[in-house]
């Protein structure tokens, strides 16, 4: 489903850090699937989704040589990792069923962000780094603050994500 074409993004998935964890312990696949998971629930109005894991998987850029069974495990795996680890969704697996996800509600400030930012094919074409610097963009934008006047360090003191990923992501704009 196209993703509105701007969004309301919880500034408290920022300020508790989730992402920058999430590209400090390499999980880029858990990253986009959760913001492409965020994107579709803001598309449905609601925080509820049913997921059929093998288009899911084509949108995250998976092989397509890849089994279905593959497929569906690594999906499965970053699903479970988005629930456990980081506390981000509720899921369940019913057997031969598309899957069933529930996003954390967030409540708290929320900053507009353009929709584009949480589009599969934006995701899969883009690194990590980069999709943060863009959030990171917004957020500052509305304080008045253009992110190229920030260096690397003041970048990595306000929004936790480490210093050589800001450099990494910049050079790769």
């Amino acid at each position: 489903v196209a993703v509105p074409e701007t969004v309301e993004f919880p500034l408290e998935i920022i300020d508790q850090k989730m992402l920058p964890k999430m590209i400090a312990s390499s999980d880029e696949r858990a990253m986009d699937l959760y913001l492409i998971l965020f994107g579709q629930a803001q598309a449905a109005k609601q925080n509820h989704l049913e997921l059929d894991l093998e288009t899911l998987a084509s949108g995250l850029g998976l092989p397509r040589d890849w089994s279905r069974s593959q497929i569906r495990r690594q999906i499965i795996k970053t699903l479970r990792k988005l629930a456990g680890r980081y506390g981000l969704i509720e899921s369940e697996f019913p057997y031969a069923k598309n899957a069933r996800i529930r996003l954390k509600e967030w409540g708290g400030e929320k900053i507009k962000i353009p929709g584009r930012l949480l589009e599969p094919e934006f995701l899969s074409k883009t690194e990590p780094g980069v999709v943060f610097l863009e959030l990171a963009r917004e957020i500052l934008k509305r304080e008045g603050v253009d992110i190229e006047t920030l260096s690397a360090p003041e970048l990595e003191a306000r929004f936790g994500i480490g210093k050589s990923t800001v450099v990494h992501a910049r050079a790769a704009r």
